[in-house]
């Protein structure tokens, strides 16, 4: 992998080729073309069904390209899985509801990525505290303030950006949110 301090400033971190995708016989996006360059905000804006929750998933992982090519920091990857966005360090922050909103935020930030110690292949359990804490470090790097982090969420926005390991980029819908992780932390 390229070092991101080694991308020159004209070459885009992110760059999708394009990018075309089909559900059946609907055509979703058809050859999209799409660019983010080392320090950008970008915005990507649209009417309903244009294409921005496809692209979206694609990037995160969640879909596949029926025809296209993704290069991040240089090199062309495949993003097959979610796991692999975050391998490469894509986090995505939905503007869902939260995604179990029985859970409290703790439980719903590291929903999948839980943190645990014990013995590899043995009795393991969570670390709750560390959870927490991180929790606590995550939200005051956004400058959220909530009571408890130990409530349900109940209709509180997701929050499942980065938790354990900042990720390099984020992914949101919301337009604050897309370009380095001390970008994002910083809401610019």
């Amino acid at each position: 992998m390229i070092a991101a301090d080694s991308l020159r400033e004209d070459q885009p971190r992110l760059a999708l080729t394009g990018i075309t995708k089909r559900f059946g016989a609907v055509l979703a996006l058809d050859r999209v073309d799409f660019e983010v360059y080392p320090g950008e905000v970008v915005a990507l804006v649209g009417d309903n069904g244009a294409g921005k929750s496809t692209l979206t998933k694609i990037i995160a992982g969640v879909y596949q390209v029926s025809e296209g090519t993704i290069a991040f920091e240089g090199r062309p990857v495949r993003i097959g899985s979610p796991e692999a966005a975050t391998a490469l360090g894509i986090a995505t922050v939905y503007q869902d509801l939260a995604l179990c909103d029985n859970l409290d935020v703790v439980a719903n930030l590291f929903l999948g990525r839980e943190q645990a110690s014990g013995l590899p292949g043995g009795l393991r359990s969570l670390s709750e505290e560390e959870m927490e804490r991180r929790t606590r470090e995550v939200l005051h790097g956004l400058s959220v303030k909530i009571p408890s982090v130990r409530h349900p969420v109940c209709g509180a926005r997701s929050l499942s950006c980065w938790t354990s390991r900042p990720p390099r980029w984020a992914w949101s819908r919301r337009p604050w949110c897309w370009g380095s992780s001390a970008s994002c932390a910083s809401g610019g």
